[in-house]
């Protein structure tokens, strides 16, 4: 009678054990893909978050596109000239738009603007921002802009033209690229 009894214990066990090796094979799985999420999800955070470069000497108009545009969710990254932009793309970090002002010390907006587009051939879009339409002309000259924001107008409007210029921007592997790439 022991070894009736003892039968169907026997086969409980086999069961259990069969049950745990697949649980422990199941939770193996789970602890490989959870590792593999957490190593993909600070790439995932930088492919969706886009980049802006403000390239702006006016400590407050700077802190002001800052607290603007990081409402957009946006990465902002901010310049004081045209030499200091020009690092912060050949640090190679992804720059999907930037917004650039014409009369900079040093390196000034129309002279960063040739380097960016002739010299270097990068076709990442640029929208100048400028108190006067006509300091935009030379700008014009140099190479394709994607828009003109004049200082003065109310925020909203910058706004409505980052949003529409990140919609057709370059994602973050292809922000700064060659002009041909983008059509620039």
């Amino acid at each position: 009678m022991a070894e009736k009894d003892a039968a169907p214990r026997i086969r409980d066990h086999l069961r259990a054990v069969k049950v745990g090796e697949a649980v422990e094979e199941r939770l193996r799985s789970l602890r490989e893909k959870a590792v593999v999420e957490v190593l993909l999800q600070p790439w995932r955070v930088r492919a969706a978050v886009k980049t802006l470069l403000v390239v702006e000497d006016d400590p407050d108009i700077q802190e002001y596109c800052r607290l603007l545009l990081a409402g957009l969710g946006a990465r902002v990254v901010v310049a004081s000239d045209g030499r200091e932009a020009l690092a912060v793309i050949d640090a190679g970090g992804p720059v999907d738009l930037i917004l650039l002002d014409v009369i900079l010390p040093g390196m000034g907006g129309e002279e960063f603007l040739r380097e960016l587009r002739l010299r270097r051939g990068l076709g990442v879009p640029v929208v100048v921002c400028s108190v006067e339409e006509r300091l935009v002309e030379p700008l014009r000259r140099v190479g394709e802009i994607q828009g003109v924001f004049r200082k003065g107008d109310p925020g909203s409007a910058l706004l409505a033209l980052v949003r529409a210029r990140l919609g057709s921007a370059p994602g973050p592997a292809g922000g700064a690229q060659p002009a041909s790439a983008t059509g620039a």
